[in-house]
């Protein structure tokens, strides 16, 4: 079981989760969606909140390495925990280019 900083839920706004019922979401379940969520399209108080809740090193280890991520949840993170683009898988995972040579 992964140790909580905090044991009570975060509360967020609406507007990472304008689609969803904040008081069903299982924090545990499916925490890669919701801090990826709250990074690509939550609040910085939201982004907080996860932090108290899931701590810096969870929700690095997340985002790091999501095989995509939107650019501004990268920006948010690599601000807030100190990473940069080398750092995400997702900037690694590009397609060779193609032999010129052969056109």
């Amino acid at each position: 079981m992964i140790k909580r900083i905090s044991k009570q839920k975060p509360l967020l706004s609406k507007s990472a989760f304008w689609d969803a019922d904040l008081s069903s979401l299982d924090f545990d379940r499916y925490e890669r969606f919701i801090i990826t969520r709250v990074f690509e399209r939550g609040s910085e108080s939201d982004q907080q909140a996860l932090l108290s809740y899931y701590g810096a090193q969870k929700i690095r280890s997340v985002l790091i390495n999501m095989p995509t991520l939107q650019p501004i949840a990268r920006e948010w993170a690599k601000r807030l925990l100190h990473l940069s683009d080398a750092d995400f898988k997702c900037c690694k995972n590009t397609l060779p280019l193609r032999n010129s040579s052969r056109y």
